[in-house]
């Protein structure tokens, strides 16, 4: 594994954001109205509400992979997570779950959920190897391509 570190919202890195998301969200489905308010304003929609913007950055201050969360009282929402596709297979989809769910716990939070596809196999098994479990998803879950919500007990 590269050399990386665990740098907290930076507005430096807000364009990273964007296109590390955008590319993996094309990749696999549709941008939808949501996402673009998100990936055009990250600082809004998770920092400034109390959550947190994470990046994982190399040691050129390239970022290599980032994860959103979203903090919704004691629940928090591990949301808009990826990896480099340049850069998959060296583990930074392990550190970014665990770096965000030690930040959640951190924070005082006392679970933390994802909604996700379960037509991405290795993202599924990510998170259950993390102690995600399926729960139920809630009505008028806001993203159309959601069909498994996951949660872990903090």
């Amino acid at each position: 594994m590269d050399a990386v570190r665990l740098v907290p919202y930076d507005p430096q890195y807000r364009a990273d954001f964007n296109r590390l998301n955008r590319a993996w969200v094309e990749a696999h489905f549709v941008v939808e109205p949501s996402d673009e308010a998100e990936l055009g304003d990250p600082e809004a929609h998770f920092v400034a509400t109390g959550g947190q913007v994470l990046f994982l950055v190399s040691d050129d201050n390239k970022v290599v992979g980032t994860a959103a969360l979203a903090r919704h009282g004691d629940t928090w929402e591990l949301a808009k997570m990826t990896v480099d596709a340049e850069h998959r297979g060296n583990g930074y989809g392990d550190r970014l779950v665990t770096e965000a769910v030690a930040y959640a716990k951190n924070a005082g939070a006392s679970h933390i959920e994802l909604v996700s596809n379960t037509k991405l196999d290795a993202a599924i098994r990510l998170y259950r190897r993390h102690g995600f479990v399926e729960v139920p998803l809630q009505p008028g879950e806001s993203y159309s391509r959601a069909n498994i919500r996951m949660r872990r007990d903090l």
